[in-house]
């Protein structure tokens, strides 16, 4: 009986298969991409199949070079695995300007359509809105007291006496994120001691817009902060 030698293509082949069906399960690309760039990842995988069907329909190449290739071609797996569940946090933070989303005049803001928790409520209220939101409708909560969720920094790069609570706008990719949030010009004294960077807190206070190295700011003035768990492992993220 003549047994089929594996070769190095067909092995990288189905690590990849394994790789991208990990990314589907509980929909992991999402840590990485846009969800509605998800067909991506089937279509790769289709194609990662119909390859390996044909490799085993043939004899297995002989070239001297196949294993670079492929430890070459194994590198991404090996990030996302070192990865995990972990989005982006403070670290990306300090390599990119946290800013408010600017309006286009055509299309409206940048940011996509994000429903806000909670009814009508009084002018003088506190209105629980995601960040998404008070960026689109800045108009609408100028100087009003409001609560939003996201990731703590306890400084920004630059300005280290800022604290900020802010999450990632992705457009398409983890490349392009984006972090948008508010500024806190001090903290208060909470009574934990256990806060750190890139907790998920939730953050209560009157907002307000100042002049930052040039750029509109919302700042966030005499915040009321707690550390709570965060909704999702991608929350992180806000998708357009």
């Amino acid at each position: 009986m003549v047994v089929k030698r594996i070769s190095g293509p067909l092995v990288v082949l189905v690590f990849w298969i394994g790789a991208l069906a990990w990314l589907l399960l509980d929909d992991q690309y999402q840590l990485f991409l846009a969800p509605r760039f998800g067909f991506l990842i089937y279509i790769s995988l289709g194609a990662c199949a119909v390859f390996c069907i044909s490799l085993l329909a043939e004899p297995p190449g002989s070239g001297k070079d196949q294993l670079i290739k492929g430890m070459i071609l194994l590198l991404p797996i090996v990030f996302m695995g070192a990865a995990g569940d972990s989005t982006l946090g403070s670290f990306a933070l300090s390599k990119r300007s946290l800013t408010v989303a600017q309006k286009n005049s055509e299309t409206g803001p940048v940011l996509g359509p994000v429903s806000e928790k909670g009814g009508e409520q009084d002018q003088d209220a506190i209105r629980e809105i995601s960040l998404a939101h008070l960026v689109r409708n800045w108009d609408k909560y100028n100087g009003r007291h409001i609560r939003v969720e996201g990731l703590f920094s306890k400084t920004i790069e630059g300005h280290d006496q800022l604290a900020a609570v802010f999450r990632y706008f992705i457009t398409c990719c983890a490349a392009d994120a984006m972090p948008v949030g508010v500024f806190l010009d001090s903290l208060p004294d909470t009574g934990d001691t256990d806060l750190k960077d890139n907790d998920w807190v939730r953050i209560s206070g009157r907002v307000v817009m100042k002049q930052l190295d040039g750029y509109d700011i919302i700042f966030m003035e005499t915040p009321k902060i707690e550390k709570t768990d965060k909704p999702a492992k991608n929350a992180a993220y806000i998708f357009d």
